[in-house]
């Protein structure tokens, strides 16, 4: 199977399993095991490439432009929320329950990231274990430019939270500069982070009428307030 033709598979597999959940509960996690057994077969022919997902990479000033890239982004949201949704401000417990919402989201957090860099990213490049070398991430082989394994990996990022417009429109920009920023610095850890946030900020911050609790797939049309 070609590369292109492996991650549009994986891509529909993945949006199988989501619009599954109208037929059975089970369904989805079940369908789920196809897309999740092609990024650990990859990630098994790779070893080196796996294990350089897990070593930071990059300089102080792509760390800095890293941090104020998500901070204008989130920060951008905030304001949004301000105008449009400014009874967010007197939520009981607000502070502690965005704590615990991201604490809660760190982990799936992390694992997205896991997906849209160290397999879509990784696997459009066409990173291999030959070219596993310290700046493995920052190197396209054997697959398409960086500059379009960036912009898909996007792209397909954001596709997944149809039909939900606020998560499209979020995650769009949030998967291009995450997978942009991986390519720059390889920090995942960091990356899950800014991703915990930015959920919190659009669950909070954002009408709740807009985004259906994040909800995507045919749970944002079954959502009710």
């Amino acid at each position: 199977m070609g590369l292109l033709s492996e991650v549009g598979l994986v891509f529909l597999l993945i949006q199988l399993a989501i619009w599954s959940g109208e037929i059975s509960k089970a369904l989805p996690w079940l369908i789920g095991l196809a897309p999740l057994a092609f990024a650990l077969r990859y990630w098994r022919r790779n070893p080196k490439v796996f294990k350089l997902l897990f070593k930071p990479a990059g300089n102080e000033l792509q760390y800095l432009l890293m941090i104020f890239t998500f901070v204008f982004f989130e920060r951008a949201i905030g304001l949004i929320g301000e105008f449009w949704n400014p009874s967010f401000f007197v939520i009981p417990y607000l502070p502690l329950k965005m704590l615990k919402f991201f604490l809660l989201y760190l982990p799936w957090a992390f694992f997205q990231q896991l997906l849209l860099n160290g397999y879509f990213y990784n696997r459009l490049c066409g990173l291999e274990d030959a070219a596993a070398a310290e700046d493995a991430a920052a190197v396209c082989i054997n697959g398409i430019s960086q500059k379009n394994a960036v912009l898909i990996s996007g792209i397909l990022f954001s596709l997944v939270h149809i039909p939900n417009p606020v998560l499209l429109a979020v995650t769009l920009i949030g998967g291009w500069l995450s997978a942009y920023f991986f390519q720059r610095a390889r920090n995942i850890y960091l990356l899950a982070v800014f991703h915990a946030i930015l959920a919190v900020s659009t669950m909070y911050c954002l009408p709740e009428a807009w985004h259906h609790h994040l909800r995507i797939g045919p749970g944002f049309y079954t959502w009710h307030p």
